[in-house]
């Protein structure tokens, strides 16, 4: 995998609008938090829908999520966000999961508010093959994505947010049997194949110091969704960098499509 961090600009390229697929309410701080305040800082146009963070009326901690969402995006810089009302599998009594819906109507739902902005050319970002961890919402990001980019400008492209899972398999081997369960992540609910291998990752971000703070900083901001006694707040500056110093995408070319 190679680093982008010198050549922003030629693959990015800045006449393309900056278009980020997520699904829940903290996945933009956990998985690309400083590509976004880089892109931010150097005046891209961006802008991040999010698939399933709807507001469930009956469910008051959709509304204290957006808000948490809404501070974390402060941090990083990001003014411009729109939301497709669907929600997570947990809400399906209320609201309209996101998991059960076709992807011609969320891909609907999408271009709708990308021709609405009058955005013709952009840079799409979705999740890697797994969905980051194997969640379902996550999975479909992935398959929506390859779908509106398959149908987009030619001049438009697409990468695909992942997590190293080499890397983490490796920390997590080494520190495992020598720190307190909370301290690492709750891979109960992760698949066994989360993220990719690293042959088949193609970049990485490098976030500087400031944008690790930054990085830390807005994942705090989702306090209802983790402590900062738990994974990932918890982590020494160390171990904070060695997971999530470094971002990763794998670019999706149309011939694959």
């Amino acid at each position: 995998m190679k680093e982008i961090n010198n050549n922003l600009e030629r693959f990015f390229p800045k006449e393309n609008v900056v278009v980020m697929l997520h699904a829940h309410a903290d996945d933009e701080s956990f998985l690309s938090a400083g590509i976004i305040n880089r892109f931010i800082v150097h005046n891209y146009n961006v802008l991040l829908i999010y698939l399933a963070t709807g507001f469930i009326e009956e469910e008051k901690i959709t509304t204290i999520r957006r808000k948490e969402l809404a501070e974390a995006l402060r941090v990083l810089g990001v003014k411009n966000v729109e939301f497709l009302e669907y929600c997570e599998p947990k809400y399906t009594e209320y609201g309209k999961p996101l998991f059960l819906q076709s992807a011609k109507d969320i891909v609907d739902g999408i271009r709708t508010i990308i021709e609405k902005r009058g955005i013709k050319h952009y840079t799409l970002f979705s999740y890697d093959k797994n969905g980051g961890y194997g969640n379902k919402d996550h999975l479909v990001v992935h398959k929506v994505g390859r779908l509106l980019f398959k149908n987009s400008s030619p001049l438009s492209s697409l990468f695909e947010v992942t997590i190293p899972r080499e890397i983490y398999l490796y920390w997590l081997g080494k520190n495992k049997n020598n720190v307190p369960e909370s301290y690492l992540p709750k891979l109960n609910y992760w698949s066994e194949e989360f993220g990719l291998k690293n042959k088949e990752i193609d970049y990485f971000y490098l976030l500087d110091s400031k944008q690790i703070k930054l990085k830390k900083e807005a994942l705090g901001k989702h306090i209802s969704q983790m402590k900062n006694t738990e994974f990932p707040l918890s982590l020494t500056n160390a171990d904070f960098i060695e997971l999530f110093g470094r971002e990763y995408f794998t670019y999706v070319d149309r011939s694959i499509l």
